[in-house]
This record gives C-alpha cells, sequence and structure tokens, in this order.
C-alpha cells in the first residue's frame, strides 16, 4: 500500500463533498491500516439516524505500472462504534453539498449488507 485518502462528509463545508481531509502515506500507519481493514467483524448497518460521520477511504497500490485503487465507506455512530465495507468506487456519492437528510441516501447507494465492526483506525493519527 502507498498510500490512504481519506474523505469526510461535512455540512460545516461550502466544498464539494466528500471533501478530502488526510493523505496518509507514513509507512508504519500504512502497514496497521492493511491489519486494520482485515479485523472486521460481520455486523448489521446501524439505523442512518445514529451516524455521526462518514468517511471515504481510498487505499492506493503501486503495481508496475499504474496505482489500483480500492475503496471503502467508514461510518462513526452515536455510541463511537465504527463500521467499514468495501465498495465500489461509483457506490461513493459525489455531492455538491452534505446535510444529515443525505445519510440515508449515501447509505442506499452504498448498500445495506456487507459491513464489518472495526476498531478506531489508528492511522488517522
Amino acid at each position: 500500500m502507498s498510500l490512504i485518502n481519506v474523505s469526510l462528509y461535512r455540512s460545516d463545508s461550502a466544498k464539494a463533498q466528500p471533501e478530502l481531509i488526510l493523505v496518509q502515506s507514513d509507512p508504519d500507519k500504512l502497514a496497521a491500516a492493511g491489519k486494520w481493514i482485515r479485523s472486521g467483524e460481520s455486523r448489521a448497518l446501524p439505523p442512518a439516524e445514529s451516524i455521526s460521520k462518514i468517511y471515504g477511504l481510498q487505499f492506493q497500490y503501486p503495481t508496475k505500472t499504474s496505482t489500483e485503487s480500492v475503496d471503502y465507506i467508514l461510518l462513526t455512530d452515536d455510541k463511537s462504534s465504527y463500521y467499514l465495507k468495501q465498495v465500489e468506487p461509483r457506490q461513493i456519492a459525489d455531492l455538491d453539498s452534505f446535510d444529515s437528510e443525505d445519510k440515508e441516501s449515501i447509505l442506499e447507494k452504498a448498500g445495506k449488507e456487507g459491513w464489518f465492526s472495526v476498531s478506531s483506525p489508528e492511522f488517522f493519527n
């Protein structure tokens, strides 16, 4: 893995959403992130009203001639639990703006099945 792009859907920004908030390239944090994405346990998706944050994660892997990307959606809920799902790039909704009413449509686009409960991502720090 060469880097991780972390984007966040923010209601307090005039920029297009999700907004890039972090590019992580520290080798130790990338190694930890590689283990982290494989550590989840299958869980049901919490209700949209309990979701506090929605992140888009893009993990980039170098190949011989280019870079391959694997995309995820990461959710946090009002109990500080984290939920992760691998998605196709088209499943990450690009919006002109974001507010709490958009949560349900973002979750619909990502799909309600295939979510995993994960620990807090250490590579955010």
